[in-house]
């Protein structure tokens, strides 16, 4: 199944990536100076951070505190870390006005855990529905909110009822820098752990992204019908994490618009390659590292050290290639290794 996600960044600038398809073909393939041409070893942008096959970014909307409390608990044995798309609206600090939502204390708890919490509209109205200064009310206001509750703004935003037209995109790309698109719909009456499992082998096969939307676990709107399918289905996508990279939707939407802006050039070198990554993004917003994937047959230990820095670079060894975490800069890394 084909995935398609909206990446919105100021000013206005609309980037459709079809996952499956290059958008940009250098940032995408990282073709780098010497693949293929016999000038040194090969070096390419990966796909997706660790050189994995495929992405999964699992989604939790509304923020229903039952909810919450079981897929937090489902998620937390495999490590898993997820987006909860919030309506800060309903959300109390404490029992204050409690309207049944998860309160602020505990999203603060899964944020400081490495979860992402997302804009989901302050009251979950239909955007499409509304004027213009009411949906952009409706946008703002949750921003904000959360900002102030959170002390760090959403960086991205999942339309109420997946209700979204241009208009509504122009509104949301003011603040955020990542919508949701096409996501996978998880629990009810149709969902099967067949299905969803299908869907993780799909995406490996395909090297997609695909992002899972859900709502409930045992009880509420799209609850899991089956006892204890949706731990089996987790426990299955653990079981292919070595080629399947799990992360918030944001992480993974950091990476890839970052993968598609970058450009990478490398040259051999005494001992190894010097690369050049470079890219027109701003780093402190799309602060994701990219995985920069050097071909070494025989490699058994390497190491990466950026120009003018005392400090190394994460560089690892795995089946006879390197794996190197970069952010763009203008000063080229040197990559060396022994075998």
């Amino acid at each position: 199944m084909v995935n398609l996600n909206l990446f919105i960044e100021r000013p206005f600038a609309i980037f459709l990536v079809w996952m499956g398809v290059a958008v940009m073909t250098l940032g995408a393939s990282g073709t780098g100076a010497g693949e293929g041409d016999g000038a040194g070893p090969a070096a390419r942008i990966a796909r997706f951070s660790g050189d994995k096959d495929a992405a999964i970014s699992f989604t939790v909307d509304d923020g229903f505190k039952g909810a919450t409390d079981e897929l937090s608990k489902a998620f937390e044995p495999f490590g898993f870390k997820v987006t909860w798309y919030v309506n800060p609206g309903p959300t109390t600090e404490d029992m204050t006005g409690y309207k049944g939502r998860t309160m602020w204390p505990q999203w603060r708890a899964l944020r400081d855990a490495g979860h992402e919490i997302g804009n989901h509209g302050l009251t979950h109205a239909n955007l499409t529905q509304l004027e213009a200064q009411a949906a952009a009310h409706e946008i703002d206001e949750a921003y904000a909110q959360i900002e102030k509750h959170l002390g760090t703004p959403p960086f991205s935003y999942c339309p109420a009822y997946g209700a979204r037209n241009e208009a509504v995109d122009a509104l949301i790309a003011v603040k955020h820098r990542a919508q949701t698109g096409a996501r996978l719909f998880y629990g009810g009456d149709k969902w099967t752990l067949e299905k969803a499992n299908r869907w993780v082998d799909a995406a490996i096969a395909k090297k997609e992204w695909i992002v899972p939307m859900l709502h409930s676990y045992s009880k509420g709107y799209a609850e899991f019908k089956e006892p204890g399918a949706f731990d089996t289905h987790l426990k299955y996508v653990k079981e292919n994490e070595a080629r399947l990279w799990v992360a918030p939707f944001a992480t993974v939407a950091k990476y890839v618009r970052l993968r598609d802006a970058s450009k990478l050039e490398s040259r051999p070198v005494a001992g190894g390659v010097e690369l050049t990554l470079t890219s027109e993004l701003d780093t402190r917003v799309f602060d994701r590292p990219l995985t920069v994937v050097v071909n070494a047959p025989g490699a058994v230990r390497a190491e990466a050290k950026r120009a003018g820095q005392s400090e190394p670079i994460s560089a690892r060894v795995a089946e006879h290639r390197i794996l190197v975490d970069l952010l763009p800069g203008s000063e080229p890394v040197t990559v060396s290794w022994s075998k």
